[in-house]
């Protein structure tokens, strides 16, 4: 038999594959698949005292996105390279598909990442607390430096989803254009239920599959999400508001904030203005926006990250 797993770490689970794996064919393959850079997936593999690490010493086989994963996980030594096999990204399968052809794009697109506020707000104050046993030299997660404490976490995602809702107040004045808020997989979608009152254009749509979310939006907005490689893969341009956020970069950036920095954030565009952002979303909405504002590396990067 076949038991096919995200590369999960933790004692319980090493136990249960180390139970199994003489009878069962053990596939791990990892969530992120090294999307925001060699630094960050590193981090991930050694967090937690290794436990990837022990993870996949009872796994048949390790799947690797692209080639730059497959070599980094052989630089960690944490897998023989015979047990490594690239296979490109799953969630990326759908864009090998044609798109259904339409006239005309039909909405803005706004991608939150909002849950460090909605997922669990009653447990906020819990996790302040247990982020104060956190290991300094893993950090609280490898998407942000480690200086930063749980404060500056609660501060980006703020401050990124204010400027998100600014834009679409700002574009709702400009257009018709439906707007679609697309919460992140663990938020509760319920905490956005006002801002139907307040914009009768805007929808929100958390069941809404992502590659009919990116392929029927004339862009999206987004912060650092690498749902945007899939807007761009198909066809949609990506406006990122980390540029218009003042101190973002001291909160979580750094050379080791790895999500800010993410390597892909290059190819989606970065207005320093609302006003900017706004004629972005009305240009996309014209067909005038380019995809990225350079293409220079997206060829490179999805061929060695994703195997595209």
């Amino acid at each position: 038999q076949l038991f096919y797993a995200s590369w999960f770490a933790g004692q319980s689970a090493e136990s249960h594959l180390r139970r199994i794996q003489h009878r069962t064919r053990i596939l791990l393959v990892d969530q992120e698949g090294g999307r925001m850079g060699e630094e960050a997936f590193k981090r991930t593999m050694c967090d937690h005292r290794r436990a990837k690490f022990a993870t996949a010493k009872n796994a048949t086989r390790v799947i690797a996105w692209g080639r730059a994963q497959a070599q980094w996980l052989k630089e960690l030594g944490c897998v023989e390279p015979e047990r490594i096999v690239v296979t490109g990204c799953p969630r990326l399968d759908p864009y090998r598909l044609p798109r259904p052809a339409r006239a005309r794009r039909a909405f803005l697109g706004v991608t939150l990442r909002t849950d460090r506020l909605t997922s669990q707000p009653h447990r906020t104050v819990e996790a302040i607390y247990d982020s104060l046993f956190k290991d300094p030299g893993e950090g609280l997660t490898p998407g942000l430096p480690l200086r930063a404490q749980y404060e500056d976490w609660l501060w980006q995602t703020a401050a990124v989803v204010r400027h998100m809702l600014l834009i679409a107040a700002e574009v709702s004045q400009r257009t018709t254009a439906p707007i679609v808020l697309r919460p992140g997989p663990w938020e509760q979608p319920g905490v956005y239920d006002f801002l139907r009152r307040r914009l009768p254009q805007l929808a929100i749509e958390p069941m809404m599959l992502q590659h009919e979310y990116v392929r029927e939006a004339f862009a999206t907005l987004d912060g650092s999400s690498a749902l945007g490689l899939e807007a761009i893969l198909a066809g949609t341009a990506v406006i990122s508001v980390n540029a218009l956020v003042p101190r973002l970069d001291a909160h979580v950036g750094g050379p080791d904030g790895t999500r800010l920095n993410a390597p892909y954030r290059r190819f989606y565009w970065h207005p320093e203005t609302v006003e900017e952002a706004v004629d972005q979303v009305l240009r996309a909405e014209r067909g005038e926006l380019p995809l990225t504002p350079s293409s220079d590396g997206l060829e490179a990067y999805l061929r060695d990250h994703l195997d595209w």
